[in-house]
């Protein structure tokens, strides 16, 4: 009886860990997933905030467009035309999603055009692009930026 009794207690431990194991891997699949879903939800409040800001007229981002002349050819223009209508480039979010890195500190696609990030950047180039060529037609702010979210989200980073 003795050996028996052992068995059963030693069996009873070995389901115990079992669980407790099972406990430990499925809190930590909930966590990883609710940093991303933590994640996603940053980037919807950070849009909102801007479109709250920006509702009354004002600028996300207030430093001072870099001179066109800076630079030459396709960098120079994107340079152009964020300073031309800096009202609807500030609206839009930066799918190279610079935003993200805490060296450039950036707010919105305006932001890409305060420093040499615009220059260097083919995302950052395309997108003010398309912008300014669905301005020229006519397109209200919010239809550019759902255009552009269309465009340049379906390759990731921001979601609405």
């Amino acid at each position: 009886m003795g050996k028996k009794d052992n068995q059963k207690k030693g069996t009873g431990k070995g389901i115990n860990m079992g669980i407790i194991a099972a406990a430990v891997v499925f809190i930590a699949l909930i966590g990883y997933m609710a940093s991303k879903s933590s994640d996603k939800k940053e980037i919807q409040a950070q849009t909102a905030s801007q479109e709250q800001k920006t509702e009354g007229g004002g600028l996300i981002e207030t430093r001072t467009i870099l001179p066109a002349d800076m630079w030459k050819g396709r960098a120079a223009e994107a340079y152009r035309l964020a300073a031309e209508i800096p009202q609807v480039v500030d609206r839009q979010y930066c799918y190279c999603d610079c935003s993200k890195n805490p060296r450039f500190k950036h707010k919105t696609l305006l932001t890409c055009y305060t420093d040499d990030h615009g220059a260097n950047c083919d995302i950052c180039q395309n997108e003010v692009f398309m912008t300014y060529d669905l301005y020229k037609k006519g397109y209200s702010i919010p239809d550019i930026k759902t255009e552009v979210d269309k465009e340049f989200g379906k390759y990731g980073g921001h979601i609405g």
